[in-house]
């Protein structure tokens, strides 16, 4: 079970780090956003693109860092080190749930390309593997 466990952890973390570079990388912001706002990109204020540009690079590199933890964690657990699977989960948890309260409130304001299905099936593979991690010991 333990090996279900790092396999699931791996993939949440990949999948968290996938998210990360596409809002790092982004030039302009989603298609969801664009949903809520009812306006293009380009027809933003200048000022307004350079405050959501900001926003996405924050929260992409807070998403960088809860994998980078989380990959450093999963590497110490699955090389024998005492590492509490929940422990494990913690990073990719957090920001996880954090992810699926803003992609929930995108949503429901009518971006309905919103990725909160995306989100919701990496919070629960991160559930599932520490389940598994849990019933391992």
């Amino acid at each position: 079970m333990k090996t279900v466990s790092i396999a699931l952890f791996a993939l949440a973390t990949l999948g968290t780090f996938a998210f990360a570079l596409k809002l790092l990388l982004a030039k302009t912001y989603f298609p969801y956003h664009q949903q809520v706002t009812g306006k293009a990109w380009q027809d933003l204020d200048p000022g307004v693109r350079t405050v959501i540009g900001a926003f996405m690079r924050l929260f992409g590199g807070a998403l960088m860092a809860a994998a980078g933890t989380t990959a450093w964690m999963l590497w110490l657990y699955a090389t024998g080190v005492a590492v509490p699977a929940p422990l494990v989960a913690l990073p990719g948890l957090v920001i996880g749930l954090v992810t699926l309260g803003v992609t929930t409130t995108l949503f429901a304001s009518g971006g309905t390309k919103a990725p909160r299905g995306q989100v919701a099936i990496l919070v629960g593979i991160t559930i599932v593997a520490v389940i598994a991690g849990l019933l391992a010991n």
